[in-house]
C-alpha cells in the first residue's frame, strides 16, 4: 500500500548540445497495487483504491482537469486513470523505451500536467 501526492508526467533525458537536468525521476515509493490518498492536510486518508499491479511504475499528476490522479508504467506502456476510484485506465499510450526516467511536472505552467500524448515537450534518454 502506498501513500502519494504531486503532480504530472514526461520521460525526461538530453537533447544533443542541452545541458542534462538535475532532476531525478521515478516512481513512487512503496509497493502493491493498494493506496491510501488524502486531499486534506490530515493524516488520515479519505481515498482507498486498488489501480495496477504490484510490479507497475506508478506516477500522479493532473493528466486532465485540475485535479491530481494516478497513472502507471509497464514497459513503455502509461496507464492513466482520470479519477482517484478503482476501475480500467481512461487512456492508454505507449512513449519512449522501458527503463527511460519519468520526470512529473507542470511544464508549460497552466496548472495541468499533459501527458506525452498530449502537448508536451517530451524527450528520451538512453538508459544504462
Amino acid at each position: 500500500m502506498t501513500s502519494l501526492g504531486v503532480a504530472g508526467m514526461v520521460v525526461a533525458g538530453s537533447l544533443v548540445g542541452l545541458p542534462t537536468a538535475s532532476a531525478k525521476g521515478g516512481a513512487i515509493g512503496g509497493s502493491g497495487s493498494g493506496f491510501y490518498l488524502s486531499d486534506t492536510f490530515s493524516s488520515k486518508a479519505n481515498i482507498e483504491l486498488t489501480y495496477g499491479s504490484a510490479a507497475d511504475d506508478v506516477f500522479v499528476g493532473d493528466w486532465d482537469d485540475g485535479a491530481d490522479t494516478l497513472a502507471y508504467r509497464r514497459g513503455n506502456a502509461f496507464y492513466v486513470r482520470n479519477s482517484n476510484t478503482t476501475g480500467e485506465p481512461d487512456q492508454l499510450f505507449t512513449y519512449g523505451r522501458p527503463g527511460d526516467t519519468v520526470l512529473v511536472g507542470d511544464w508549460d505552467g497552466d496548472g495541468a500536467t499533459p501527458s506525452p500524448s498530449g502537448e508536451a515537450t517530451c524527450t528520451t534518454s538512453k538508459t544504462a
